[in-house]
């Protein structure tokens, strides 16, 4: 992860930040499951709903007064049951990149008016097919609220 954030001429700055995650998961030893997420396990399969990678980026624009970012986000497409073999699209979930934004404005001391809308581009990925078949990402959603400091 990184976090920086720049000073802008006329009282603004502009926060960054960064994340990646790689994640390499075996199962260290063989074994039979009921559970068909698993079923016959052989030891170096890799394990379920683990994504190898993940990336968020985040740029924003702030005063003190108001301010706002974007981000994009990144999960890289898993496999939905232990496996070795290359993924299989029908076993698998969906690669998804998606945007989210978010903004604010001080209304007075102590009160803030924030919304934050997640999937900004409305997005569509299948995120697993189990138990009861292809299960879609959660569609845009927009968050309006306040935050009083007492």
């Amino acid at each position: 992860t990184a976090q920086h954030e720049l000073q802008l001429p006329g009282s603004f700055k502009a926060p960054l930040a960064a994340a990646y995650t790689l994640t390499f998961s075996e199962f260290e030893s063989s074994f039979e499951s009921d559970d068909p997420i698993f079923g016959s396990v052989t030891q170096g399969d890799e394990v379920p709903y683990v994504p190898r990678h993940q990336l968020h980026l985040e740029a924003g624009l702030e005063h003190s007064r108001a301010g706002g970012s974007l981000a994009f986000n990144y999960v890289a497409a898993t496999r939905e049951v232990a496996g070795s073999e290359p993924l299989n699209d029908s076993l698998a979930t969906d690669p998804q990149a998606w945007l989210d934004a978010a903004a604010f404005i001080h209304l007075t001391p102590g009160i803030k008016l924030y919304t934050n809308v997640r999937n900004l581009t409305n997005a569509h990925f299948i995120v697993g097919h189990r138990p009861y078949g292809a299960r879609p990402n959660a569609p845009r959603w927009v968050q309006v609220g306040l935050k009083a400091d007492l």
